[in-house]
């Protein structure tokens, strides 16, 4: 009898599936874990078994060498640095080198900033890795061996499909930059926008004026249109003066001259030298003028991508969604905003977690801002978006009045200020900026608070970089800002 059942529980596992078996013996790894079945499809190949204590350890990070060994790996003398916790980007790489190096199309927006771009590419355009939000892959960020597991089956499921940046990235996202470039409009994915109102966003952030003036317009429109100036402005400058017309102003905007358009004033607007390839273009893209057409080369050469293949649709008509994804890369290049003081540009914040719930009180949610910090008022009532184009205006007022605070700083001490014109608020009664500063050199290792002899900060804060909100004490009334009352009132570690 005792050998009957021996022989029946033997055939019962001969007959269960070996992950079934072999996954079973992971206490901490229960079959309601979200990477159960990648793990025991690695088991049952052999390529994994855990731990001596009998465990699995999911949230433990993986060494280079294990990741290699769960590919399939058998030296570890064969892999730099094995004990070493791998990135997600060098995940990504080992990945994409077993898989023969297959050639795949990404944004720059995706791909930067990582070890291997071709890998990272591959990664994200064949899904095998999307991040949270379809945009921001983490490839500096350790992963645990339960991630590892299911990058490693994903990437052997031989059915890998192209994703589609424009499809993948989280339009969540997409309606934040939509909104910081304040145009006015509700963002609604799939509305298509005209040329007008294309013009009007480009001309916008191209000469970094929420209310343009139009300086370099060298003949009024001979139409009546809310856009007919920016329209009139982008024909002379880009799309060529044919298009100065009402029709073509109320006409639905392409995607081709959506994308050359903005391209052409974000190159405009770019305190940095700039590259093109002219002979790197877009597959379906048509004939356009010289200025149109340097603006799509310019955002082909960059990595301004919307589909895997290399396409934009050029005929289809630009949708705000559209809209959304070419500025988020654009800045992601360039960065559409410029702080004055040091020139550099500022990007803005694609991390939902950075945007507080009062983040239309501010023109831009920047990166470089610490999120906190947006959530405290400058001016408690004050809206800083509302001081947004005068603060633009007069950045050279602002700039003296930080330089001149610089002069009068204690014997050795060196800083470098940030001014941000989203980042000022002004009242009635009182103008605060909260402005960036870095100390460069501090000999005598002196505090904030020992360094701004005027201040009502409430404790003492040493490090060497903050954002600083600077009260004046009373509202501009001149192009001069006085330095004879102003107070550090509040700084947040930079």
């Amino acid at each position: 009898m005792m050998k009957k059942v021996l022989v029946c529980c033997l055939i019962i596992c001969m007959l269960l599936p070996a992950s079934s078996v072999f996954a079973a013996n992971f206490p901490d790894l229960p079959e309601s874990h979200w990477a159960h079945a990648d793990v025991a499809k690695m088991v049952a190949d052999g390529r994994v078994n855990g731990f001596p204590d009998g465990e699995f350890k999911p949230n433990e990070n993986v060494t280079r060498w294990q990741f290699v060994k769960m590919m399939g790996g058998s030296n570890p003398d064969a892999t730099s640095e094995p004990h070493r916790p791998a990135t997600r980007g060098e995940a990504a790489e080992f990945l994409w080198i077993k898989a023969g190096k297959p050639e795949m199309l990404a944004p720059s927006a995706v791909t930067k900033n990582t070890v291997s771009v071709p890998a990272a590419a591959w990664a994200y355009t064949s899904g095998i890795m999307e991040g949270d939000d379809g945009l921001n892959l983490r490839l500096d960020s350790t992963l645990t061996r339960a991630e590892a597991a299911a990058l490693i089956i994903r990437s052997e499921s031989g059915n890998l499909e192209k994703n589609d940046f424009i499809n993948t990235v989280d339009s969540k996202i997409l309606n934040k930059v939509w909104d910081a470039f304040l145009t006015g409009k509700e963002y609604s994915e799939s509305a298509t926008l005209t040329n007008g109102e294309i013009a009007a966003i480009a001309v916008r952030y191209g000469y970094e004026k929420r209310t343009p003036i139009y300086p370099t317009l060298t003949k009024l429109p001979e139409f009546e249109s809310e856009y007919a100036k920016d329209m009139q402005l982008v024909a002379q400058e880009c799309l060529g003066e044919d298009k100065a017309t009402k029709e073509f102003c109320e006409k639905e905007a392409t995607v081709q001259d959506m994308i050359s358009v903005f391209s052409f004033y974000a190159m405009k607007q770019s305190a940095e030298s700039l590259s093109y390839s002219p002979e790197k273009t877009y597959s379906d893209a048509k004939a356009a003028a010289p200025m149109a057409d340097m603006g799509l080369k310019f955002a082909r050469h960059n990595g301004v991508i919307l589909y895997a293949d290399a396409s934009i649709k050029a005929e289809k008509a630009a949708t705000m969604k559209d809209a959304a994804c070419v500025l988020l890369q654009l800045d992601e290049i360039l960065g559409l905003n410029k702080s004055s003081v040091t020139v550099k540009p500022l990007k803005i914040a694609k991390n939902l977690y950075r945007y507080p719930k009062n983040s239309k009180d501010y023109a831009y949610i920047l990166e470089c801002v610490p999120g906190a910090s947006y959530e405290t008022a400058l001016i408690e009532g004050v809206k800083p978006v509302d001081s947004y184009d005068f603060a633009n205006d007069f950045k050279s007022m602002f700039e003296t009045f930080l330089r001149t605070i610089s002069v009068n700083l204690p014997e050795g001490v060196k800083v470098e200020w940030t001014f941000i014109p989203s980042l000022v608020a002004e009242s009635k009664d009182d103008l605060v900026i909260r402005a960036g500063l870095k100390i460069v050199e501090n000999p005598n290792n002196l505090t904030l608070n020992q360094i701004f002899a005027k201040n009502a900060l409430s404790q003492e804060i040493s490090g060497d970089s903050f954002f600083v909100d600077i009260s004046v004490g009373e509202p501009i009334s001149d192009i001069v800002i006085s330095t004879k009352n102003y107070k550090i009132i509040r700084a947040f570690i930079g």
